[in-house]
């Protein structure tokens, strides 16, 4: 171990460098969390608005589809130019154009803010991520550790604000967005804390690099597609299940938030030991098992309608889905070389945001059509087909 890496780890251990980078990442999921409590207040207030139930939906949306798009433009960027110099503008017109809408009456002018914030996600998840594979890349371990952490937070994060941000909405639909503000906290521990990293490259790395080699992108397409369906399939649970509550098990609305709470605990709890569950199983079995237990999920949904059998089905749903997302990251990270990062991680954000964009339109007129219990029988289906699939995806080693 060379003396730039010891330096690293020293500098990537300290408490207060993890709340930047970790807080960084979590702005990446603070939004559609505030929001998604104020949906309903917001299509009251713009009640006189026509086809307002899609606009609002829109709201929350709406930034996934930027986020999708700019992904990738973000990713060869800071390949090219570094990732702060593009970090921190980005953290600023993320929480500009977060609260501007506080002041905006106008649901297009809203929906407009909401794209131009999607757009400042991309270059912030990019960097996020491609930043926190150079800090932690270096030692054995220590990158599941740091993945590990950042899943866990994310989860607790995400459920904390929806808890603020249903209290918030309570009063008034556009006090969500005064939360925004709070990004100039990260924003302050960014600047103080955050480095670029300088990578110590080899002789052959260097005439790699120099000779601008093409980039495969073959070993990462099973991961790409993985982002975009896992979540996918992750708001079918969020649109479609509380729905599945209320109307169906015919239940008061306040067991859509202990079932929703359940999915996000079993989330954290299981992206944390992902660090531990990887030493047992490789990162192929990982997929394939996490995929059958989802699929088991959802088959326990569609044979049972007892409340408790669906908040165990959500538990080793959500459990499920944050192994398989460390584990894309993971071995996404491991792989990619150290000049590429941000372009290769990139597309899995832009496939992500992607999945969470069309998740309505894919779910939804298949609820219409075949119903709610025979929908979650569909994904049972679809998600063991997938896992089957991946019996045969070659992992490809670092």
């Amino acid at each position: 171990m060379t003396k730039l890496d010891k330096k690293m780890i020293y500098l990537t251990e300290r408490f207060r460098f993890k709340i930047a980078i970790f807080s960084v990442a979590m702005m990446t999921v603070l939004g559609a969390s505030l929001i998604s409590p104020a949906l309903p207040s917001i299509s009251k207030h713009f009640y006189y608005v026509e086809n307002i139930e899609l606009l609002s939906g829109l709201v929350l949306t709406i930034p996934a589809l930027s986020t999708a798009l700019f992904s990738p433009l973000a990713g060869y960027l800071m390949d090219k130019f570094g990732k702060l110099i593009f970090l921190y503008p980005a953290t600023v017109l993320w929480i500009l154009t977060g609260f501007v809408a506080y002041f905006i009456d106008n649901i297009y002018l809203l929906l407009l803010s909401r794209f131009i914030l999607g757009i400042a996600t991309a270059f912030i998840t990019t960097a996020a991520s491609a930043l926190l594979g150079d800090y932690y890349g270096v030692g054995t371990g220590r990158k599941d550790r740091a993945l590990s952490l950042q899943g866990l937070i994310l989860a607790f994060g995400g459920a904390l604000m929806t808890v603020i941000g249903g209290f918030l909405a309570s009063f008034s639909w556009n006090y969500v967005f005064i939360v925004y503000l709070s990004g100039f906290i990260i924003f302050f521990f960014c600047i103080f804390y955050l480095f670029e990293p300088r990578v110590n490259k080899n002789k052959k790395a260097l005439r790699e690099e120099k000779q601008k080699q093409k980039i495969d992108y073959k070993p990462f397409i099973p991961v790409y597609f993985m982002g975009f369906f896992i979540i996918m399939i992750y708001y079918l649970i969020s649109v479609q299940f509380p729905h599945y509550i209320q109307h169906h098990l015919k239940l008061d609305a306040k067991y859509i938030g202990l079932a929703m709470a359940t999915s996000a605990i079993s989330y954290g709890i299981f992206s944390f030991l992902y660090k531990d569950i990887v030493k047992i199983l490789d990162i192929k079995k990982i997929y394939i098992y996490s995929l059958l237990l989802q699929s088991f999920s959802f088959l326990m949904v569609y044979i049972s309608d007892n409340f408790y059998i669906s908040i165990l089905s959500l538990f080793i749903f959500g459990g499920a889905g944050g192994l398989i997302i460390v584990n894309n990251s993971a071995y996404l990270l491991g792989l990619a070389p150290s000049y590429a990062k941000a372009r290769i991680y990139s597309i899995l954000a832009s496939c992500m945001f992607l999945g969470q964009f069309v998740s309505p339109f894919i779910t939804t007129p298949l609820t219409q059509n075949f119903g709610i219990k025979n929908e979650f029988l569909i994904w049972s289906s679809t998600l063991f087909i997938v896992a089957i699939c991946y019996c045969f995806f070659k992992v490809k080693k670092a």
